[in-house]
């Protein structure tokens, strides 16, 4: 205390507070299964008959690729692994709520407009390549393609990831740009749900930057008696 009773004034930095990597790992987890869960609902049982989206001319020029289909798989692992590189707070924190943000809107066009695309037979050979391609259309039913959330979800976390990393953002873009067209290759998705998702994903990420502000708190360094 001073001499007149008034404290002194703190010298006083701000610290993003790290968050634990198990921590992260329990969030990012649990926000991929109940997504996943709630895509397969709205996929499988339709309240509306879903309409087809008309293909345009990079539809009909882009072929169908089926070893393309082991990075479309790896697309939404993006949800998991890149937040355990993510120890900041508020940028965890952004991230996460940027994706549930994403993912409700996408939830709400599924629901309320729901859309489906043509495919092609799953290929019939041997391979391993091929039977995981015939798993991919067992698993996954030609709806819920407007907006795709194999674009809009790691669209955030390459935001997110350029943002942590700034000396590999040249990188980090043009990586997600030709991985994400894996949805085009496996004929799970039209070019305009490409689009659709990565505006779902500017969206979710708007929301998220405005509610969500650096976590921070305030480290006093010890003051010696008067």
């Amino acid at each position: 205390m001073t001499a007149d009773g008034s404290r002194p004034e703190a010298n006083c930095s701000t610290v993003n507070a790290p968050i634990p990597l198990s921590a992260r790992f329990k969030f990012s987890l649990g926000f991929s299964l109940v997504s996943m869960a709630l895509y397969q609902l709205v996929n499988r049982f339709p309240l509306r008959e879903p309409q087809l989206i008309e293909q345009n001319a990079i539809d009909l020029m882009v072929p169908r690729l089926e070893w393309t289909v082991w990075p479309y798989g790896l697309l939404l692992l993006t949800v998991i692994v890149v937040p355990l590189l993510l120890s900041d707070r508020w940028m965890f924190a952004r991230v996460m709520w940027a994706s549930v943000f994403s993912q409700t809107l996408n939830l709400m066009v599924w629901i309320g407009y729901p859309t489906m695309v043509l495919r092609a037979a799953a290929p019939e050979g041997s391979g391993l390549t091929d039977r995981v391609f015939r798993l991919l259309f067992v698993l996954d039913a030609p709806n819920n393609c407007f907006p795709s959330a194999h674009v809009a979800i790691p669209a955030i976390m390459a935001v997110a990831l350029a943002r942590a990393y700034p000396r590999w953002q040249g990188i980090i873009g043009p990586v997600f740009v030709l991985w994400s067209f894996t949805i085009l290759t496996t004929e799970q998705h039209y070019a305009v749900d490409w689009v659709g998702g990565v505006v779902s994903a500017a969206i979710g990420w708007w929301i998220a930057k405005a509610l969500v502000v650096p976590n921070r708190r305030v480290v006093e360094e010890p003051f010696g008696s008067s």
